[in-house]
């Protein structure tokens, strides 16, 4: 059962088919595991599927994360235009515009 009102998740959808979405999961041991959705032809990720840690992801990713991590993450409908989202404590969404990766 998804949590999400309706008209949130088609904006979603709606975004992923004009620019890509990443969810990035930070596990305990402080790795960081990336995907990404997208309903683009041919889109080639910017991410890499695994980092070692935060600070090995491009800055642009780590900025995002950085806004979102001032975020409670036990309130799911906070979001930051152009930047992201937080879904929990240690999962991210974080939106890609126009300009790719670098419009922070």
């Amino acid at each position: 059962m998804l949590s999400a009102p309706e008209s949130l998740l088609l904006a979603y959808i709606e975004h992923a088919k004009k620019y890509p979405i990443y969810r990035i999961k930070i596990n305990e041991d402080g790795s960081v595991i990336t995907d990404c959705y997208e309903l683009l032809d041919n889109f080639q990720p910017e991410l890499e599927k695994c980092y070692a840690g935060v600070d090995e992801l491009p800055k642009w990713v780590q900025d995002k994360l950085a806004v979102l991590m001032l975020l409670d993450h036990n309130q799911h409908d906070q979001e930051v235009e152009t930047v992201g989202r937080r879904i929990s404590e240690n999962i991210f969404w974080v939106f890609i515009g126009e300009s790719g990766g670098d419009n922070t």
